[in-house]
């Protein structure tokens, strides 16, 4: 066997790769690709008419709740409903603080539609004992926006005044 020397190979190859290398960098010199220009039209912006936007939500409806989850701005007054104390009915109502929504996203308006209360749509918020602020001061004449969360996660019959369907009440104007 023959051996071959390691430089021939190593030059071999240093050759071939210039020579490659040299014949691609003067094709692509040979065919230069110009890029037309392109003309942009200008478009003027459509005129937007400002309008205080519908109420703001963050609401996201699961399968199987008939309530959705999130958070909503809604308006609405304070009133006073009566509950049952106890699901068999034995025991006295009490009377509890609520919220009666008349505005606010359609998701969540057409969750809470029936007639619970003898109302529109209401929602128990505690007892009659505790003071809401500008909540408990609201009425059907002078409404209030505020901010509600919602986790229906107890769908159903609940008792006494526990705060259903919203977790939490926050005024906002």
């Amino acid at each position: 066997m023959q051996k071959t020397n390691p430089w021939t190979i190593i030059l071999a190859a240093v050759i071939t790769a210039v020579v490659v290398g040299g014949g691609i960098y003067y094709w692509q010199g040979q065919n230069p690709t110009e890029v037309a220009p392109v003309e942009i039209e200008e478009v003027a912006a459509p005129e937007v008419e400002e309008t205080e936007p519908e109420f703001g939500s963050l609401l996201y409806e699961k399968k199987y709740y008939s309530l959705p989850f999130g958070a909503a701005e809604v308006e609405g007054y304070y009133t006073t409903v009566e509950r049952e104390t106890s699901l068999d009915y034995s025991t006295p109502t009490v009377t509890c603080s609520a919220f009666v929504v008349t505005d606010g996203p359609s998701l969540l308006l057409n969750a809470l539609k029936g007639d619970i209360y003898g109302t529109p749509p209401t929602a128990v918020i505690g007892s009659e004992d505790s003071y809401y602020g500008d909540i408990s001061a609201s009425t059907k004449e002078n409404p209030i926006k505020i901010l509600v969360t919602l986790n229906p996660m107890f769908e159903g019959e609940l008792t006494g005044c526990t705060s259903w369907p919203f977790d939490s009440i926050i005024e906002i104007e």
